[in-house]
């Protein structure tokens, strides 16, 4: 019973290090989430899409910046960046992702 113990536990620590390590490392995210840092943007979120592309989401005190990279090509496919600006030049709070 001791050598199926030892197995299983071998088997859940092999499939949990790629989470460990990060499973988003990237050098083009990172290059990506890099420069947004430099820009002032300070609450950053990596996320998956369900085809596999890399969905960065960054959010300043008036802004909101998607970017969506190629995994493997490192092409920027989208980004889209919002501004919110109140009528009177006040700043507006961005809606809820």
């Amino acid at each position: 019973m001791g050598m199926i113990k030892r197995i299983v536990f071998l088997l859940v620590l092999a499939l949990a290090t790629p989470v460990a390590t990060g499973a988003f490392a990237n050098p083009f995210a990172d290059s990506a989430v890099s420069q947004l840092r430099q820009q002032g943007f300070q609450e950053i979120v990596i996320k998956r899409t369900l085809l596999g592309r890399i969905k960065i989401r960054a959010t300043q005190s008036e802004s909101v910046r998607e970017i969506i990279i190629h995994p493997v090509t490192g092409e920027v496919l989208r980004d889209y960046w919002i501004v919110y600006a109140g009528k009177d030049g006040g700043i507006n709070t961005p809606p809820p992702a």
